[in-house]
């Protein structure tokens, strides 16, 4: 956990505490229940772990609602790009680059994928610079998109 306690109060019964918001936007609040720095370590660190496991049923939990092919980055790019698409449900995806005579030059999925954004590096050093076309088909999902390669 990153967050930087705010706003010391005294609590009823001369307790210390301290709130902050967490990245989910949720009030994180600590109370020092002893005067020790040992126990209050300890209450730190349950904290921490609510907080870490909050997040993690956070991101499990956000799936897509739409297919989604998105721009490759950097796009022109050399000798790599990155390709980000996202899956509603899950599905058996292909996504297959092609250069502009249609043949297909690089398959880089061809499986059952999860439901949530995945990304894929397509490393192309041994293709010459030219504009190539990405396609993805999940379901009856089916997209393309363009990108360069500049060398």
């Amino acid at each position: 956990m990153n967050a930087i306690y705010r706003h010391p109060q005294i609590m009823p019964s001369n307790r210390l505490a301290w709130w902050t918001a967490g990245r989910l936007g949720a009030a994180v609040l600590l109370v020092l229940l002893a005067a020790q720095p040992a126990q209050a370590s300890v209450q730190a660190t349950a904290t921490q772990a609510l907080e870490a496991q909050a997040e993690a049923m956070a991101s499990t939990a956000a799936v897509p609602e739409t297919y989604v092919l998105e721009g490759n980055y950097p796009n022109p790019f050399n000798p790599e790009t990155e390709i980000a698409f996202t899956l509603p449900q899950a599905a058996t995806v292909r996504l297959v680059v092609f250069d502009m005579l249609g043949r297909a030059v690089a398959h880089l999925v061809d499986g059952a994928l999860a439901a949530r954004r995945h990304q894929v590096r397509f490393e192309a050093s041994h293709l010459p610079s030219g504009t190539y076309l990405y396609r993805i088909e999940a379901g009856s999902f089916v997209q393309v998109r363009r990108m360069v390669l500049l060398k």
